[in-house]
């Protein structure tokens, strides 16, 4: 994948909401490609992973019971969504409500 198309993936990719609207889509690809030029300048090659999108909240919730990665109130952290009471807790058992998008956890590496 060329570095024009990673790029455009990364800015489509962020979750839209109030915290992300500072930038508009021009402001975010330029922040973007700067970090990927830094990268290339330190001999790293980027790429995408298979990381799922950010999905809003209003527009879908999980299927099922789990571990996902969760943004709320500009802070992005990893929660349990359990599915019949409808809400997001951690392990600390404390309940959040203002969960505004999440996403699958990545796959571990395979080796």
């Amino acid at each position: 994948m060329k570095k024009e198309e990673i790029i455009k993936k990364m800015v489509q990719d962020l979750p839209s909401s109030s915290v992300l609207s500072e930038m508009n889509g021009s402001e975010w690809y330029g922040w973007f490609e700067e970090a990927y030029n830094k990268g290339e300048e330190q001999g790293k090659k980027f790429t995408l992973s298979a990381v799922s999108k950010w999905v809003a909240v209003e527009e879908k919730l999980p299927l099922k019971d789990g571990d996902y990665i969760v943004f709320e109130d500009g802070v992005v952290f990893e929660a349990c969504y359990y599915k019949e009471k409808n809400i997001w807790i951690d392990y600390e058992v404390t309940t959040y409500k203002d969960v505004t998008h999440w996403k699958e956890l990545p796959k571990p590496p395979c080796c």
